[in-house]
Order: C-alpha cells, then structure tokens, then sequence
C-alpha cells in the first residue's frame, strides 16, 4: 500500500525540466511573432510613404499633361495632405513620425521620411526637375545595408549611387 500511495504523489506534478522546455518554446514561439509584427509594422510604414509619393508623381503627371510644364510652385495631393498642399509657401508637413518637406526651384521633389523606426529607408523620394538629367519618379533612398535589402524587396531597382545614398527607383502603385 505504501508503495502505491507513493507513485500516485510522484504522478502528480511536472518537473523542472519539463516545465524548464515548455517555456523555452513558448519563449521562442513569441520572438517569432514579434519578429514578424515588426516587419510588417515597418512595411506598413512604408507604404504610406509611398503613398504620398504616388500622389505627387500623379498630381504632377497631371499637371504637365494640362500645362505642358511640371509644377514647381504648389501641389495638391489629392486630399492625403492637411490643407490638400504642399507649396512655396508651406514646405513641411508632420503627421505622427512621417515627414514629408517639399523643396521647390529648378527641382520639384517631395522627400518624406519615418522619423520614428530607423529600419524604414531613409527616403522615399517623389523628384521631378525641369532640367534634362532630371530623375523622376518615386525612390527608397537607403544609407545602410538593411534599408538596401528593404527597398529591394519593396520591388525598388537599383537607379544610381550618391555618396553614401543608394537611390532604388520604384515603381508606382
């Protein structure tokens, strides 16, 4: 009798070890997730960057099929900016991390930026100019060897090198 009241205590509970590896793996099933939550916070970060530059290239596009010039004074967005414009008079426009300036004269551009995750590249960059080497079109401008990787799986082909900046050109959405 003795020996059976003591396998009936022994089959009670777990041992360290067992409980030991059920939360390793429950520690590496979390760091998965969390892995894969982060990638797509920044891929969703930087679509809305890409976002605004598609509407910059197409409200240009626009506007030289009306005009026949590109618009270096003032840009409507298509209503995904405050006030609708980004202008002379109105260079940078905030909302939560996302920055996007516009820098008139001989180069219409539109540079936005994520200043709150450091993984999304640099730049994305919606550049029109009125001079012949001009770029245009819409670029994820990576400085470092992981924003390289980024802008080539976001599609990006590698368009030119200055400096440190690795000018990736995208196409539009």
């Amino acid at each position: 009798m003795l020996k059976t009241k003591y396998n009936f205590l022994t089959q009670q509970g777990f041992t360290l070890l067992e409980l030991l590896v059920v939360i390793l793996i429950i520690g590496i099933l979390a760091t998965a997730a969390v892995s894969q939550y982060q990638k797509s916070v920044v891929k969703s970060r930087f679509a809305r960057l890409q976002v605004v530059g598609n509407a910059f290239v197409r409200s240009q596009e626009d506007f030289y099929l009306n005009n026949g010039t590109w618009n270096t004074t003032n840009f409507k967005l298509f209503g995904l900016l405050p006030d609708g414009t980004l202008s002379s008079n109105n260079t940078k426009f905030t909302s939560g991390d996302i920055e996007c300036r516009y820098n008139g004269g001989s180069n219409s551009e539109i540079l936005c930026e994520d200043k709150g995750n450091s993984r999304v590249p640099l730049w994305i960059y919606a550049y029109y100019g009125t001079s012949s080497t001009a770029i245009h079109g819409i670029y994820c401008v990576a400085t470092t060897d992981a924003q390289k990787r980024f802008c080539i799986a976001q599609g990006g082909e590698h368009n030119r090198t200055v400096g440190n900046y690795y000018w990736y050109r995208l196409s539009q959405l």
